[in-house]
């Protein structure tokens, strides 16, 4: 950097003795602004997306170790699996309404790649925007749009307008067991199933005696969810008095669980 008289001069400029250069600062209001802004911004990033449940007491606040059968999100990148990428693809040209979600990880429980979806096939609602994988996402999608709303036309006259979808994910043992293996709903894979809504302002709620029609329309989806989940656990199995809980949880030679 050249100083005035050398610039006069041609040649490079020395500093006077006695005098430092000064280097332009910040200050401290300056630095508490800097702090301050950090803080903002750290403290939307916790808060945005909304975070998941608080461990529940049952597990003691530690995380489970997983079964070698249990996905881990360790390390997970931000770059999609090829699989991830083509599932999110058939998502978006079904219908389905949704949006990406930074990763969860909360000890053996989260997810590396969750979704936030909002609405399924046809406008049917869901409640408020819940967090999943894309392999449940598009199994709730395709039993939305070819087997429930199929049901409520034959066998209700209705068109179905809304599925009242509960917990999706949280991390946690099966049936709330702290000694179980972790279930579904620990990865965002799971979804219980509280209740139907339709055209005509009805809401049929699943465990609640209904009518003839009703029972039919009711067991029809529920046996038409065994052809598109892995798992299906309905009023009459343990911890499911009012509501279906539907996974979709690998398992081995295709095997599935319907109760």
């Amino acid at each position: 950097m050249l100083t005035s008289s050398s610039r006069a001069s041609g040649r490079p400029g020395r500093q006077p003795k006695g005098k430092s250069r000064k280097r332009p600062g910040i200050g401290l209001h300056g630095l508490a602004l800097v702090l301050l802004a950090l803080g903002f911004t750290a403290g939307v990033a916790a808060q945005w997306p909304p975070l998941p449940p608080q461990r529940p007491p049952e597990l003691g606040g530690g995380p489970l170790a997983p079964t070698p059968a249990e996905r881990s999100t360790e390390g997970a990148s931000t770059e999609l699996p090829p699989d991830e990428a083509t599932c999110r693809q058939r998502l978006a040209a079904s219908g389905v309404v949704f949006g990406p979600l930074p990763a969860i990880k909360d000890g053996a429980c989260g997810a590396p790649h969750p979704l936030l979806v909002s609405r399924l096939p046809g406008g049917v609602t869901i409640g408020a925007p819940t967090p999943m994988t894309c392999a449940l996402a598009e199994a709730l999608a395709t039993w939305s749009s070819e087997s429930v709303g199929g049901a409520a036309r034959e066998r209700l006259g209705k068109t179905l307008t809304g599925i009242g979808v509960g917990t999706t994910y949280e991390c946690r043992g099966q049936n709330r067991d702290p000694a179980a293996r972790l279930s579904e709903h620990a990865f965002a894979n799971g979804v219980d199933i509280s209740g139907f809504a339709f055209s005509d302002g009805q809401r049929l709620a699943v465990g609640v005696p209904p009518q003839e029609a009703e029972a039919g329309f009711l067991a029809a989806v529920r046996a038409s969810a065994c052809t598109v989940f892995t798992t299906v656990l309905g009023p009459g199995s343990a911890g499911h008095t009012d509501h279906m809980h539907l996974d979709m949880r690998p398992r081995n030679g295709g095997y599935k669980i319907c109760q």
